[in-house]
């Protein structure tokens, strides 16, 4: 597991991200373009994905998987997670 909510548990494969349903255990979505490196971190309704680099970071919404743009959100995370 690598982030929960009320409404979601997300699940990394080695490649993938996986977020289940909190109430059912249901697969919600799926993603295959998560890199192996990457750390994943979630809030109620966005997951952040930010590769061991940093460069190409990306979010998805915690109900569907969609990637969103949040690139000042995205940036200011690529550091906090880097000072970790």
């Amino acid at each position: 597991m690598v982030a929960a909510s009320a409404s979601y548990v997300a699940l990394r494969g080695r490649r993938e991200l996986r977020v289940l349903d909190a109430a059912t255990g249901e697969v919600r979505w799926t993603r295959r373009d998560v890199p192996r490196d990457a750390v994943v971190v979630g809030t109620e309704s966005l997951l952040y994905v930010v590769p061991s680099d940093r460069g190409n970071a990306f979010a998805v919404r915690a109900t569907d998987g969609i990637r969103v743009e949040r690139s000042d959100a995205i940036r200011r995370l690529r550091y906090a997670v880097a000072s970790i």
